[in-house]
């Protein structure tokens, strides 16, 4: 889902841009529109967030909210400052996303 989600943010980073910044420009009923299809992406991101933590995978403690906000927050964002120039391809940086967002930025103890 990740990989997915900044693979599209990052192929077609101008729309996604745009979109963003001049949502506010739509008509009443193409922003309904538009919010309810954002809505049911949310809504898609939140039940595979929490299936993932049903089965002991995403941690229990933060509420389901919260965890989607982050990881959407991660994602959405990313059209502003990514340069299809940089080190990493889109799909290298959608695994450096899902690795930071699953397993956190902490180091890891010395074993």
């Amino acid at each position: 889902m990740i990989t997915t989600h900044v693979e599209s943010m990052l192929r077609d980073q101008k729309r996604h841009s745009v979109a963003v910044a001049e949502m506010h420009l739509l008509s009443p009923e193409r922003l309904a529109q538009v919010r309810s299809l954002r809505d049911g992406y949310e809504n898609l991101v939140r039940s595979v967030l929490q299936e993932a933590q049903n089965a002991g995978l995403l941690r229990r403690d933060i509420p389901m909210k919260y965890l989607c906000l982050c990881l959407l927050g991660l994602m959405n964002r990313l059209e502003i400052w990514y340069r299809g120039s940089g080190a990493l391809s889109p799909n290298e940086f959608a695994q450096l996303l899902e690795a930071i967002f699953l397993t956190g930025a902490a180091a890891r103890p010395a074993a």
